[in-house]
């Protein structure tokens, strides 16, 4: 069982199958990241115009 303190408990989200666990890692963090990569990607091969 996941014991949170209250203040970690509004701040914790549910993500599929880590649900109720707390994440390895912050994965807003990771998914802004790869976000990133694909715009630069798209920037690079001249296909701005989609982002």
């Amino acid at each position: 069982m996941n014991v949170l303190k209250t203040s970690e408990l509004m701040t914790v989200r549910q993500h599929g199958a880590m649900e109720h666990t707390t994440p390895p890692c912050d994965l807003d963090e990771v998914r802004n990241y790869r976000l990133s990569r694909i715009q630069d990607e798209l920037v690079r091969q001249d296909l701005a115009g989609i982002i």
